[in-house]
């Protein structure tokens, strides 16, 4: 339950605030994983959605996520910018 009030809030910020419309889509994009998983459980494991599920999981939470962590960091952070290797 906490899990849907903490999305519903997510949901309701770019409402308040447009300019997090782009920010809060790339962070919801797991969500495609969660549907995913949620199939697989009710298809009991069936390879057609367990291979979407594993390539999802793979690059949303393990690739994606760590990519837009270090993107949200510099853009709260812009003097770590020059900080970087070249």
């Amino acid at each position: 339950l906490a899990h849907h009030v903490a999305t519903l809030l997510v949901l309701l910020d770019p409402l308040l605030e447009p300019k997090h419309r782009t920010y809060t889509s790339a962070c919801l994009l797991v969500e495609i994983n969660t549907l995913l998983l949620l199939l697989r459980r009710r298809m009991s494991y069936s390879s057609i959605v367990e291979v979407p599920f594993v390539l999802t999981w793979i690059l949303l939470r393990n690739i994606w996520y760590p990519l837009l962590m270090f993107f949200f960091g510099l853009c709260f952070c812009p003097s770590a910018i020059p900080l970087l290797p070249p």
